[in-house]
């Protein structure tokens, strides 16, 4: 009799030790359908990220549609009355001084390393290339600055000097 209890303990052991492993299974697949679902997405956004090259030479092209476009049929103003801005002069715009301000912050970085200073600088962007206007040049120049943590003025650069 003795035999016959322990069978039927064993027995319930057992299906509780296959039990607990079905209930793992489960858990397990679950999280074999979520990754695979989590990576699909990735996959997705992987496709859907554009490099900034990329998106210089899409803004590029759009400039140059809008520019042929806006070369066939320009607009006549008579009188001083100015034509209505279209979303697609707008972003015309918006492009041009994209790469206005691109242009002119890649000269701004090739000056400051060949130790342009900075009314060196300004004549150069300014008043020779005519890249920009003061106003625009001291805005790139404060964000280049910024960025690259150059030394803003040249009394800085000699209290940095005596300092060591």
């Amino acid at each position: 009799m003795l035999w016959f209890g322990l069978k039927k303990l064993f027995r319930k052991e057992r299906e509780k030790i296959v039990k607990s492993f079905e209930e793992r299974d489960k858990v397990i697949d679950d999280i074999k359908g979520h990754l695979s679902a989590d990576r699909d997405e990735i996959n997705l956004l992987k496709n859907k990220v554009v490099s900034r090259d990329e998106i210089l030479l899409l803004i590029e092209n759009m400039v140059l549609k809008c520019s042929v476009g806006a070369s066939q049929t320009t607009p006549q103003t008579t009188s001083g009355i100015t034509p209505q801005t279209t979303p697609r002069t707008n972003l015309r715009r918006k492009a041009e001084r994209l790469l206005d301000k691109a242009e002119v912050m890649k000269e701004i970085k090739s000056l400051s390393e060949r130790g342009f200073n900075t009314s060196a600088l300004c004549e150069e962007i300014v008043d020779i290339k005519q890249l920009c206007g003061k106003t625009c040049f001291y805005k790139y120049l404060k964000e280049y600055r910024a960025n690259f943590g150059a030394k803003s003025t040249k009394s800085e650069a000699n209290l940095n000097l005596v300092k060591h």
